[in-house]
């Protein structure tokens, strides 16, 4: 359940609005950045409208760098944003690791001991703070997302509800029920480079 949420919270899904037998869902926050985002050809914005968050468009996928990323932020932090974490899939944690501003890939090891290299980067520092770079496993695989933690909340409707249900022979059943949405505080707040390979 955990998983689904946060699989919906951060992915690029557009919010939908109750409607007879259409259950209302959430909006993620790629699909909620409009200001602070670099995309690739074609691609357009999602974004906030009529009552509800439009999913973003895809674009052209292009080579993850530096400088797409020092844009971003350059643009979150003259909006007022100050994004502290870093969303990406694997790879892109990985492409972090090979920007040139990487210090010391070497750690000197003190005498009879076996020397340590430092081949990721856990860390960004960027002209408007400190970036924690966070691996993310699912629903991020086109996208570095950057997010202002004080910006963005999970506003819970209805807890989580256990519900006994008929056996079947001799399985037990039971039924989880949750309901909350993505709460973003300010749009502005937080950036995304989008279409990456």
């Amino acid at each position: 359940m955990r998983r689904d949420e946060e699989a919906r919270y951060i992915g690029n899904y557009a919010s939908v609005a109750e409607s007879g037998g259409t259950t209302r869902k959430s909006a993620s926050l790629q699909a909620w950045i409009t200001t602070n985002d670099s995309r690739g050809s074609g691609g357009s914005d999602g974004g906030f409208s009529g009552g509800i968050v439009a999913a973003a468009t895809n674009g052209t996928q292009r080579t993850f760098t530096e400088a797409l990323v020092k844009t971003v932020l350059s643009t979150a932090f003259e909006s007022g944003g100050r994004p502290s974490l870093g969303f990406m899939k694997a790879s892109h944690k990985q492409t972090f690791a090979t920007f040139t501003g990487i210090a010391d890939i070497r750690v000197n090891a003190p005498v009879g001991k076996m020397a340590t290299i430092t081949a990721g980067a856990d860390g960004y520092v960027s002209d408007f703070g400190t970036i924690t770079l966070i691996p993310h496993p699912y629903e991020i695989s086109r996208a570095a997302l950057f997010v202002d933690p004080d910006k963005v909340k999970v506003g819970v409707l209805d807890g989580v509800k256990v519900k006994r249900m008929s056996d079947t022979g001799d399985s037990e059943k039971y039924m989880m029920t949750k309901e909350s949405t993505l709460i973003v505080l300010n749009e502005k707040s937080h950036a995304c480079v989008y279409d990456l390979t």
